[in-house]
């Protein structure tokens, strides 16, 4: 498991607090009204690529949530920076594969869309393969590069 989620390549740092409980460092986030962030709530949908951080400062690793009214540490990467993001349970990446929302702030396979749905914007590719697709499968933390 990764022990950061910044792995390389240039980015830039925000803040803001949580708008709700359980953002987990990983998660693609978006900013809502209120000036907080949420999980990016649009299956396939456009928005931009920011990645929840783990708050090393106060001695949290990638495990740990965030709680509503938390401050949220988070990136914006340039194209090419490389981190790892959170992988839907029941996915099989293979290094290439294009990765959308989920709608639930974590990321899948372009093909996995519902049925009906079309992807709006591919988020980022994946940069190691991560069979998630057995039974018992989780959500786990993925190399993934941004495009």
């Amino acid at each position: 498991m990764a022990n950061r989620i910044h792995a390389k390549g240039a980015f830039e740092y925000i803040e803001h607090k949580a708008g709700a409980a359980s953002i987990k460092p990983g998660m693609l986030l978006t900013i809502n009204s209120s000036d907080a962030f949420i999980v990016h709530a649009t299956e396939g949908g456009r928005g931009d690529l920011i990645i929840g951080l783990e708050d090393a400062l106060q001695g949290n690793g990638v495990a740990t949530a965030y709680t509503n009214g938390e401050v949220v540490p988070a990136m914006i990467p340039h194209t090419g920076c490389s981190f790892y993001g959170m992988l839907e349970s029941g996915q099989n990446a293979v290094i290439g594969s294009e990765l959308i929302s989920t709608g639930t702030g974590k990321f899948k396979l372009i093909g996995d869309l519902d049925s009906g749905e079309t992807a709006s914007k591919v988020m980022c590719v994946a940069e190691e393969a991560s069979d998630q697709s057995v039974s018992g499968g989780a959500d786990t933390l993925v190399l993934m590069r941004a495009l």
